[in-house]
């Protein structure tokens, strides 16, 4: 009876946990946050923390996790960490995502203003941990580009007694000495490094890890390893993780990352944390599966009833053939994104009001020399592959030389007549 009994336990003890896929993240339910509390009000403007709990309440106060949006200092929103967040309450700790005042000249408030917030929102997590039922030592902030430097500053910035116990840097911008100096009002170099977490780092700054891509053009690599160095120079653990072959803002759905790197970011993040005792166990996050159908042609309709058609597969390389008819001069007739209903990215083929085509593609596009005639039947051949595109209206090649197709199109999703205010037949679509 006892070798039973402990066989069971061991086969629990053993047992993985269920994995998280990352399609279930941003599903809207997921994405809508459990509590929201104002942590700060200033000049009539109250800030908020979305606050997305564990299921089952801990029997010990866990650690936490804040979260800092990126978009320059000037844009974004809190809900881009909001996939995140979800995955970490899951996980079993409470996770929050910090809404800060945004740089603008019109009214005022410059860097040091976001960096107030984002310290302010540490201070309140801890001076409140009892009700917020967390444990105040162990609060980890973890920020995206200039969330990354956000994040860090509040590891390096306050009085130690409100540091942050540990950061995740994503991209991050670490030095503001050089080409990001122009958001330091003052313009000075002492101003700059004042602000410039590389430059503010001792032997008491927490613990880091540092996520960022050998290839990302928006802030260089060596930002990363320059933290990582002086850290570690001064005695404090760090970790740099390199991704290889990622673009900017890997860490956030539907921006410019595939899938795979977004979960590989997540679970070093998770790593990290579970090596500090926030967390425990292995990481669950996990790519979300994909059933491909066997043939080359995924999609045959002689008749298009419903529109819009959605279609997920795994193919980087797609031809769509379609016949259109459009009754007014609004919509999308193809769009490739990374997660549905969440992100335009990819590429995108839509319809401008003046009846121009305009092809888009990872942040380039351009607006086609064809005209479309509401009300009129219109074939179109459109070839996305890695790296190139070809389109064909009416027999006639439609020049795509501004749209940048350097990047395989990643998307998991094919949306066909999005808001399309009109008629498709004789669609066809392919992989090779």
């Amino acid at each position: 009876m006892k070798m039973i009994l402990c066989t069971f336990l061991f086969a629990v003890l053993v047992t993985p946990l269920p994995k998280i896929e990352l399609n279930s993240l941003i599903q809207p339910e997921a994405m809508v946050p459990d509590e929201t509390r104002i942590y700060k009000t200033i000049d009539g403007c109250e800030l908020e923390l979305y606050i997305f709990r564990p299921e089952t309440v801990p029997e010990e106060p866990p650690a936490t996790l804040l979260a800092i949006h990126g978009g320059g200092w000037a844009n974004g929103t809190p809900n881009m960490f909001f996939p995140h967040c979800r995955y970490f309450a899951q996980r079993g700790i409470p996770a929050m995502s910090i809404q800060y005042r945004l740089t603008d000249s019109s009214a005022g408030t410059t860097i040091h203003d976001c960096i107030a917030d984002c310290n302010d929102a540490v201070l309140h997590v801890r001076t409140n941990a009892v009700a917020l039922g967390i444990d105040p030592d162990r609060i980890a902030v973890i920020g995206d580009s200039a969330g990354g430097h956000l994040a860090a500053c509040t590891g390096t910035l306050p009085d130690a007694t409100n540091r942050a116990n540990a950061v995740i840097n994503c991209n991050g911008i670490m030095d503001l000495t050089g080409k990001w100096g122009g958001v330091v009002p003052e313009g000075t170099l002492e101003a700059q490094m004042a602000v410039s977490p590389l430059h503010q780092v001792a032997s008491n700054s927490p613990p880091m890890l540092h996520i960022h891509s050998l290839t990302d053009t928006t802030v260089d690599h060596a930002q990363a390893v320059a933290m990582h160095s002086a850290l570690t120079n001064a005695g404090v653990h760090s970790i740099l993780h390199s991704l290889t072959d990622a673009r900017h803002a890997f860490i956030l759905p539907g921006y410019t990352a595939t899938q795979e790197q977004i979960v590989e970011g997540i679970t070093e993040t998770d790593r990290f944390l579970e090596s500090l005792g926030y967390l425990s166990g292995e990481p669950t996050i996990a790519v979300s599966t994909i059933t491909n159908p066997p043939p080359s042609t995924l999609l045959e309709q002689g008749t298009v009833t419903n529109l819009p058609v959605e279609l997920e597969f795994d193919s980087p390389s797609v031809t769509i053939e379609m016949e259109a008819k459009v009754s007014s001069l609004e919509g999308s007739l193809a769009t490739r994104q990374s997660f549905l209903g969440f992100s335009k990215r990819g590429f995108s083929l839509t319809l401008r009001s003046s009846g121009t085509l305009r092809m888009g593609a990872y942040g380039s596009s351009q607006n086609l020399a064809y005209t479309i005639t509401p009300n009129e039947w219109h074939t179109l051949t459109l070839s996305v592959g890695n790296g190139s595109a070809t389109l064909q209206v009416n027999g006639t090649n439609v020049s795509l030389d501004s749209v940048e197709f350097a990047y395989p199109q990643e998307g998991r999703y094919l949306v066909i007549g999005d808001g399309l205010d009109g008629e498709i037949r004789n669609l066809r679509i392919s992989v090779p």
